[in-house]
């Protein structure tokens, strides 16, 4: 990383030997309470964050050829059923158990032959063109990809297979896309975030109001924190400050290895590099390992990085220092186009229809991506590259710090009160909904109740009560179709923050319905109390209440269908 020059944005602080970039307007204040966010979010709340590298050898990573997806007609899938369907599944599931060299199906290669180092404290550079497997990369380091992978990916000398299993919390991966609970303010958005995060006893009223503050600084976010998040269909912050929601909420979850899919899309210039040098605060303070694809890295941006490495068609192009990934290329015989920054010269060194060659060097004789692979693995870069890996591995050894942990950091009760808060939330900042709801309720008691009232007590009266109960069944369930909507809404969400390791989605269900459950309570009483009497069905109390409860049943059940 580059020294700031003088009349830089950047502002240099210097604490344990170590050189912090700090994201303009972050005081020295601000700084100290980044380290008291890193230090709280630590294991145990001590004042050592956890120090986990990611070191990968032949990583390759297959997807399925598109000839195995098919959509099944009816016919075919009734056919299936007898045969094909059984003998595909002990060919992919039992033998592929038996026999490991059957478990990786044939298909499309996505990533071939990666490796590569990133230790604590760096910050990595995924640069690539579109489907160039930038985003593969990424999931499958943060332990988030579906597909076959072979070779060698280890954290801290920890086996991608059991760090997975034992220590999934450490691992976050940011997509592009944007899934937020659109009516929830910015400020309850990130402090849902931080109260599931943090330790039980780091999570007091005045310490997460303050980290709030801070997080809210690194993102550009100070001036929307009462703002909705807003969506598709709702108002909200702008496109650009919702990315930076994204942003903050991933900061709140801390973990060791983060992994940011284009998290600048949608950003200016200048909050882009404001963000990048965050990162850089984050990860030099906690000692975190980032790695992040940017498709418009400006120069300065660049510098921020430790590291970069160039893909191109799903080989390793380059990996290494970014203050050698220009000279590398460069002595090849790539001709760079004046004006442009260091990243761009990368990115079209990628692109066979944009670079240049020097006639007779070694780049004007590679024409496909598998070129650009053998010449990198034929280079001292990558000798290098090997040696450090080894280094690395020898050295570090399996850190103490690396105890199994839970996959959440709170207990299912205390996930489950806090979900009840921002259920609540939810509630209060949807008054005006429930009211109309309640009104519309007594009015269409008072129109429908009128319409069967005084029934004569005789046969045909029999028949028309039973018209009464149907029509209140059928009512009732209406009523609560737009909570169905509600809740197969915010289930992106839901996902997301469980991928986040934020919070279960069995307490997020358990909260909702124990929300639901009195306010459902109340509609009823409403529309029991209007209907039943004004339909002159039987004044006994046990009639009365057996009517109610039966009633209550069906939207439960929906609430619970929904979940």
């Amino acid at each position: 990383m580059s020294t700031p020059t003088e009349g830089s944005v950047l502002e240099t602080q210097k604490d344990a030997a170590i050189e912090v970039s700090v994201p303009k307007g972050l005081d020295p204040e601000g700084l100290d309470a980044i380290r008291v966010l890193l230090q709280s979010q630590a294991l145990g709340g001590n004042d050592t964050p956890k120090q986990i590298g990611v070191s990968f050898k032949h990583l390759s990573v297959t997807a399925p050829s598109g000839t195995q997806v098919q959509v099944k007609t009816l016919p075919r899938a009734i056919l299936n059923t007898f045969g094909p369907d059984q003998v595909r599944f002990i060919r992919e599931q039992v033998l592929a158990r038996i026999s490991p060299r059957n478990s990786v199906p044939e298909g499309k290669t996505i990533l071939n032959g990666f490796s590569g180092v990133v230790k604590p404290g760096e910050m990595l550079l995924v640069l690539g063109r579109p489907g160039s497997g930038c985003s593969t990369f990424l999931r499958t380091v943060a332990s988030r990809s579906n597909l076959a992978t072979t070779g060698d990916l280890e954290y801290a000398n920890v086996s991608s297979s059991v760090f997975k299993r034992d220590h999934a919390r450490e691992t976050i991966y940011l997509p592009e896309e944007d899934r937020h609970i659109a009516s929830l303010t910015v400020r309850q958005t990130i402090q849902f975030a931080l109260r599931n995060s943090l330790p039980t006893d780091a999570r007091n009223t005045k310490l997460v109001a303050s980290l709030v503050d801070v997080i809210a600084k690194i993102c550009g976010l100070s001036h929307a924190l009462d703002t909705p998040v807003g969506g598709a269909f709702s108002p909200g912050v702008s496109g650009g400050e919702r990315k930076r929601v994204s942003i903050a909420e991933v900061l709140a979850a801390g973990s060791s290895v983060q992994c940011f899919d284009n998290s600048t899309r949608g950003l200016d210039s200048s909050t882009a590099l404001d963000f990048v040098k965050a990162l850089r605060a984050f990860t030099d303070i906690g000692h975190k390992t980032t790695l992040a694809t940017l498709y418009q890295a400006g120069e300065e941006i660049y510098r921020n990085f430790d590291k970069v490495v160039v893909l191109s068609e799903g080989y390793e192009a380059f990996f290494g220092s970014t203050s050698e990934a220009w000279s590398y290329f460069h002595n090849l015989g790539f001709i760079p186009i004046p004006g442009q920054t260091t990243a761009e010269f990368l990115a079209t060194v990628t692109d066979p229809d944009e670079r240049k060659a020097i006639p007779g060097s070694e780049a004007d004789s590679i024409n496909s991506s598998a070129d650009l692979a053998a010449a990198f693995k034929r280079s001292n870069h990558y000798a290098r590259l090997v040696s450090e890996i080894d280094e690395y591995r020898e050295k570090q050894g399996q850190a103490d710090a690396l105890l199994p942990t839970y996959s959440y950091r709170l207990s299912l009760p205390s996930q489950v009160k806090e979900s009840l808060k921002r259920e609540y939330q939810l509630v209060k900042g949807q008054r005006r909904v429930y009211y109309i709801k309640w009104i519309t309720t007594i009015i269409l008691c008072l129109v429908c109740g009128s319409v069967y009232f005084d029934i004569e007590n005789n046969a045909q009266g029999a028949f028309t009560r039973g018209g009464i109960l149907y029509f209140a069944l059928i009512l009732n369930g209406w009523l609560q179709f737009p909570e169905l909507f509600d809740a197969y809404t915010n289930r992106p969400v839901l996902e997301r923050q469980a991928n986040l390791h934020l919070t279960r989605p069995a307490a997020v269900a358990l909260a909702r319905f124990l929300i639901d459950l009195p306010l459902i309570a109340f509609q009823h009483v409403l529309f029991t109390l209007v209907f039943y009497f004004l339909s002159r069905l039987q004044v006994e109390a046990g009639k009365f209440f057996f009517f109610y409860l039966t009633l209550l049943h069906i939207p439960i059940a929906q609430c619970r269908d929904a979940l």
